[in-house]
């Protein structure tokens, strides 16, 4: 008996060993699938910020492409424009002349149809003689000067033509270069919000969203560390001694102010944002050099300036931006066109201000 019950304890045992075996099998696999699709679903949102990183980038640069278009359809309407200018008082001189030239003509019938020659034969009178001769010189003498000037004035009256065909085919061209450049850019802007739509639907959660701000400020610290090693900028110590004098980046709005809390998240505010329309001047409020000039997650088209004794100045969120790399600025300088690159709706700028990595109050610096 006592043989009996053990045999089937010893079956419950195994039984039971068998289904947590089972159950701890089925447990791992739910855990590899997740982390699976933990791992694809991060793969997915770094290629959404790749795409968007290349799309905003893009548009800025079309934006810039833009700008300068207009600029040589102003400069050459301006050409055309004075071409016509020139052309139509040319073309009046011409005239002027044609006139002139026509009253030698009738002078010169009037005076008589006798040949220079048979007047200087003529000895009947002569006090006749040499006046006619004076008029004679005097009328080819004129005559001579004013087919030379219509012949100049015809000559550039036929290059001021070619040259105003010549601009207004120019012209035709640029604007056809730009109606492609504006295809483009509106090409860009659609790819842009499509792919702000996927970011988002991939940020569904509270958490998710914390974890992505919080991945963004930390590379955003790793990139100031690297910066920091940069040789520093000489500027004797300027930006410390102007703490509450100096300017502020952009004319707008301060929606967001330095330490207040970041909507969905327990993070902080480490600077400020200004609201203000697209392509809004963002200027330098310090001497400096331009340490980093390009698209980061989170910050958009970020802007850093090296302005000496471990201060730093960070312009975010830009359109576009004007400024490369190593490029000295001073203060008032536009270095940026505001915007709301990073994936973000709004047009603002995210500004702050470092020393030696520390985030500092801007509205304590700013007047």
């Amino acid at each position: 008996m006592k043989k009996f019950i053990f045999l089937i304890l010893s079956s419950l045992a195994l039984s039971s060993w068998a289904d947590s075996t089972n159950k701890l099998s089925a447990l791992n696999h739910q855990i590899s699938q997740l982390q699976t699709v933990i791992s694809n679903e991060k793969t997915a949102r770094q290629e959404y910020q790749r795409q968007l990183a290349h799309v905003e980038t893009k548009s800025a640069t079309l934006s810039q492409e833009l700008s300068q278009t207009q600029l040589a359809i102003q400069a050459k309407s301006k050409h055309l424009a004075s071409l016509s200018q020139q052309i139509s008082a040319d073309d009046l001189q011409y005239r002027e002349q044609q006139e002139q030239l026509n009253a030698l003509i009738r002078q010169a019938y009037q005076i008589g149809t006798q040949p220079l020659l048979k007047i200087l034969l003529d000895q009947s009178s002569l006090e006749h003689s040499q006046r006619m001769l004076v008029y004679y010189r005097y009328l080819s003498s004129a005559q001579a000067q004013l087919i030379a000037s219509i012949e100049n004035v015809l000559k550039k009256l036929q290059t001021e033509q070619q040259s105003l065909q010549s601009t207004a085919d120019q012209l035709q061209n640029i604007k056809a270069q730009q109606a492609t450049q504006e295809r483009q850019f509106e090409a860009a802007k659609e790819n842009r919000l499509k792919v702000i739509a996927q970011l988002d639907q991939r940020l569904q959660t509270r958490q998710e969203k914390l974890n992505d701000l919080i991945a963004n400020r930390q590379f955003l610290e790793h990139t100031l560390q690297q910066l920091s090693t940069s040789p520093s900028y000489n500027n004797n110590g300027e930006f410390g001694t102007n703490k509450g004098k100096l300017s502020w980046p952009a004319a707008g709005k301060i929606i967001n102010l330095y330490d207040s809390p970041i909507e969905q998240s327990e993070l902080k505010w480490e600077g400020v944002l200004i609201e203000a329309p697209q392509d809004t001047a963002v200027h330098a409020i310090a001497n400096g050099k331009v340490l980093f000039a390009k698209w980061m997650p989170g910050y958009g088209l970020l802007m850093i300036i090296n302005n000496g004794n471990g201060y730093m100045t960070l312009y975010g969120r830009n359109h576009v931006l004007y400024k490369q790399v190593g490029d000295s600025v001073k203060a008032g300088d536009i270095i940026a066109g505001m915007g709301n690159t990073g994936g973000y709706d709004k047009s603002a700028l995210y500004f702050a201000i470092r020393h030696d990595a520390k985030s500092l109050n801007p509205t304590k610096w700013c007047r």
